[in-house]
């Protein structure tokens, strides 16, 4: 079994592995090895039929409590302010097949969630002192046989972490969804302005989606709508 990724995976990363019959594996918990392999805790086998393939789903990181469940919820932290509380939603998934006359079954992963990082044109004379974005989801539902992740329940407020080197500029992770986020910022003066953005982001879902060159003006007013003219977006 190997796995890769779009991320480094660094020895000593626990990975869950679900498998379909005849391999019947139920949430067996997978250790990235230095050499960048991985050892399930216990012995994978073909159950029965070695004709038949199996389908396999990784996900990361390991969850022990999953075991037993087809699906479960994942709470998106909303305070991301810090690099390790915006990483501990940062979920990888892969699914492949495999056979018993393959050498090797492997399976790459990519990231579920999707990180928007909005920079500012900060004109204005003085400083963001804070900023929170409205309107996404913070829950989602992740089924561990076909690795789909749907973003469930009610919208809450998400503070996004400040790029180290750039005071104008954040970000944040979430759950890729139909959704029109409202950027709300806090000046230093205290007068505060919100952005929302009038395209929903579901139609730009990747790994990263960039909004650059978002304008703070001395007259910027309270309330603002973003389109496509004016902003950057990759």
């Amino acid at each position: 079994l190997g796995v890769s990724g779009q991320a480094n995976l660094s020895p000593g990363l626990k990975l869950g592995l679900y498998a379909s019959e005849p391999v019947e594996a139920g949430n067996v918990q997978l250790t990235v090895t230095e050499n960048g392999s991985v050892t399930p805790e216990s012995e994978l086998k073909w159950a029965y039929d070695q004709s038949q393939s199996s389908r396999f789903f990784v996900y990361a990181p390991y969850n022990g409590d999953y075991t037993g469940k087809e699906s479960v919820e994942i709470d998106v932290p909303t305070d991301q302010t810090t690099e390790e509380k915006m990483q501990s939603c940062n979920i990888l998934t892969g699914l492949a097949s495999g056979a018993p006359n393959q050498s090797a079954v492997s399976i790459k992963l990519k990231h579920a969630m999707t990180a928007m990082v909005i920079s500012f044109d900060n004109r204005s004379g003085e400083k963001i002192k804070s900023m929170y974005v409205t309107g996404i989801q913070t829950k989602a539902k992740l089924n561990l046989v076909t690795g789909s992740l749907i973003a469930v329940g009610g919208k809450s407020r998400i503070t996004p972490m400040r790029a180290d080197k750039d005071e104008n500029t954040f970000i944040f992770l979430y759950v890729p969804q139909d959704a029109t986020p409202v950027f709300n910022l806090t000046m230093s003066s205290g007068r505060t302005i919100a952005y929302t953005f009038d395209n929903s982001c579901h139609e730009y879902t990747g790994n990263i989606i960039k909004m650059t060159g978002i304008k703070i003006e001395e007259d910027t007013p309270d309330a603002n709508i973003l389109s496509l003219s004016g902003v950057n977006l990759t």
